[in-house]
């Protein structure tokens, strides 16, 4: 059902990250050529023939499947899916154009409530999402993404995320975009019983955001990354091992604000998940499907956590529910779900 405003809000996930309008398309294998792409590659438009391809999708010839984009939105959208109520928040910045409208739309027909800046002087953020076959290709211009304010956010948005979070996630993609938002946030939210998740998405944020990643990490009740992520804080951290139990196991103990424990959450694809906490390290194996596209697979794993970190579960039934989310995911194109499909309590 879409919704023009947002529900009342109730104790909710909070979200920030750079949000995209996703614009899924089959294409012709020639359109990749044509365009300088190779198949299964990710290209950031910075010039003007990169841009032109939102034009050429966009020109009436392509059947478009558009849907919210970016790492963080895709990760509520799936908590929202799972808890079937108002209880999931998207803080980020858009443009001041259609495709905004367009984008907040798509995340309110989800239920997901949105805190979203708009930005006059970028357009919103958009990804073209090129499907020739198996292939897949994106296309991505961060646009406004990369531009929240953070005296904006604290003018109009802060007390609502102070008042009704519970769980606080963290994109790290965001930590480039607005440190001073994630500090501040960290810190007042560290006092009040909240968790804090963040999930570390690249290894080039692990190599060029590491001090920034320092600086919160006392923070941190919940840290979620693949093992080549893990591996590359490890190098940072200057860990001689490459075993991914035992990174997860030193990471799980730095030093943290309050006696509370770190819990660290390693994705391994087909393999089993890590997870540590004190002086454990458990495995979870995967949920078994038939795979149509990976992509997305780690925001539905990290959305189906959440959900479950929400509904004050355990940890085991946590993991339990971002392992079941991942597996539905991977049969679908893209980070979307069959909407009709509840989780089983």
């Amino acid at each position: 059902m879409m919704m023009g405003t947002d529900p009342e809000p109730q104790k909710s996930i909070v979200a920030f990250g750079n949000v995209l309008l996703d614009m899924i398309v089959p294409v012709e294998g020639d359109f990749l050529d044509k365009n300088g792409l190779q198949p299964d590659t990710t290209t950031l438009a910075e010039n003007e023939s990169h841009l032109r391809i939102f034009d050429q999708v966009q020109d009436g010839t392509y059947a478009i499947q558009y849907s919210p984009g970016g790492c963080a939105a895709n990760s509520v959208r799936v908590a929202q899916w799972i808890l079937r109520s108002s209880a999931t928040v998207f803080v980020g910045a858009v443009g001041d154009d259609d495709e905004s409208k367009k984008l907040v739309d798509l995340l309110r027909q989800d239920g997901t409530i949105v805190k979203c800046q708009h930005v006059t002087k970028s357009p919103t953020g958009r990804c073209a999402v090129l499907i020739n076959g198996t292939s897949r290709t994106l296309v991505t211009q961060l646009g406004a993404s990369v531009h929240f304010n953070f005296e904006k956010f604290m003018n109009d948005d802060f007390s609502y995320v102070v008042e009704n979070a519970r769980v606080i996630y963290i994109s790290g993609y965001f930590l480039r975009v607005c440190i001073r938002t994630v500090r501040t946030v960290a810190e007042i939210m560290a006092s009040k019983s909240t968790h804090l998740v963040v999930n570390l998405n690249a290894v080039w944020v692990v190599e060029t955001l590491f001090d920034q990643i320092l600086e919160i990490f006392p923070y941190m009740d919940f840290v979620i990354a693949n093992q080549l992520e893990a591996k590359a804080m490890a190098n940072m951290l200057n860990l001689k091992s490459t075993d991914v139990a035992e990174i997860a196991k030193f990471i799980s103990q730095m030093p943290k604000k309050f006696a509370t424990s770190r819990v660290v959450l390693i994705t391994r694809g087909e393999d089993s998940l890590v997870v540590a906490k004190d002086d454990q390290v458990l495995h979870f194996p995967t949920v078994k499907a038939n795979i149509v596209d990976t992509n997305g697979a780690g925001d539905a794993f990290a959305g189906g956590f959440l959900a479950g970190l929400l509904k004050g579960d355990d940890l085991y039934e946590c993991v339990k529910c971002g392992l079941w989310a991942a597996s539905k995911i991977i049969q679908q194109i893209g980070c979307n779900f069959p909407k009709d499909l509840s989780y089983p309590d």
